[in-house]
């Protein structure tokens, strides 16, 4: 018999991303730094903050570097599956199935989630709690966009005629599905919502994605294995897990893809990880490979290379040269400050 556990989270990570080279030849996509962690292991540490501790790690390209990097995360359950050839979602998300049944593993709740995707502990929640109080089979998270480059990328959804607009965010709710087309053309789009790579499945899903065969774009969509349960009547809703309506520009900030999207979303969370740190930060401009402590203000600052701030520090105009290390409740104003040849600093008025 099988052993029946509550929920667990598979991230799909063995992909090439052939659109970030030449930097994915080094490095493959989910260990690009976003504010100075991997994004693979935000997107790990994330669900773990949100309460969950067994994840499969579907790996191909460059396996051994992303199996290394998870192994420092303490106390969560961690499997991994290796996959040679990528030729889809759907057969991507079949190769984690087969590995937990061949394992007597079976779970309620089964959280999917690109490795290139990141949302907030708060979507999360909001996603889980829509598949739980609807009972639905298929629970996915949305988007709102108007952008046909969008479109282009992602897959868009039907909605049931009787859907309200203010049910799009009500996990009580949600929005009743009653179609999904993976990248659609612009006269086949349906509404203004399109899914994200970010899933919550329960056992059903697994009969479906057996079913699925080759697109013609050579791929197994996971797509048409959410249209085989809507056509099977299942329950299948969505909730927007994205307050700002999302355009080709500000996609970058939640789904990388391109080079520029790296820098979208190290904006994106230099914002965020200060904030969750108590830092007070206006007109702060910072160079490469800085650290900031807790509890800092910061105002009107420019940093060079390479600086290090301590906790309750506050800075107001102040112009900070490379390699300085700024200590422990440190106040200043109205000044240079530099590094001197044995590590001390210097500070010049202005």
């Amino acid at each position: 018999m099988n052993s029946l556990k509550k929920s667990i989270v598979i991230i799909l990570a063995a992909g090439k991303a052939t659109r970030l080279r030449p930097l994915s030849e080094r490095i493959p996509k989910p260990l690009v730094k976003i504010n100075g962690i991997s994004l693979l292991k935000r997107i790990v540490k994330m669900f773990k903050e949100t309460g969950f501790t067994d994840f499969l790690v579907l790996v191909g390209y460059k396996g051994a570097l992303i199996v290394e990097e998870l192994k420092s995360i303490e106390n969560i359950d961690i499997s991994f599956v290796y996959q040679t050839e990528q030729v889809g979602m759907a057969d991507a998300l079949l190769k984690c199935f087969d590995y937990l049944v061949s394992n007597n593993q079976q779970y309620l709740n089964y959280i999917v989630t690109a490795s290139d995707v990141i949302f907030s502990r708060d979507a999360v929640n909001l996603l889980f709690s829509l598949h739980k109080n609807t009972n639905s089979d298929i629970a996915l998270s949305l988007m709102e966009s108007r952008d046909l480059d969008v479109a282009k990328a992602h897959g868009n959804i039907k909605p049931s005629i009787e859907t309200r607009k203010e049910s799009d965010t009500d996990p009580d709710q949600g929005i009743p599905i009653i179609d999904i087309l993976e990248k659609p053309e612009e006269t086949q789009i349906m509404s203004e919502y399109y899914s994200l790579p970010f899933y919550i499945f329960n056992e059903k899903i697994r009969r479906y994605l057996k079913n699925i065969g080759y697109s013609k774009r050579g791929e197994k969509e996971l797509q048409e294995a959410i249209k085989y349960s809507i056509e099977n009547k299942d329950i299948v809703r969505g909730i927007k897990i994205i307050n700002e309506e999302i355009t080709n520009v500000n996609l970058g900030a939640y789904h990388l893809t391109t080079m520029k999207d790296i820098i979208s979303m190290n904006i994106r969370f230099l914002n965020e990880d200060s904030r969750e740190k108590s830092v007070s930060l206006k007109n702060v401009i910072t160079g490469n490979d800085c650290n900031l402590g807790n509890d800092l203000t910061l105002k009107n600052v420019v940093m060079f290379d390479d600086v290090k701030i301590g906790n309750n520090a506050k800075l107001e105009w102040c112009i900070i040269d490379d390699h300085c290390v700024i200590p422990n409740a440190f106040k200043v104003n109205n000044c240079f400050i530099t590094r001197n040849n044995d590590g001390s600093l210097s500070t010049y008025p202005f």
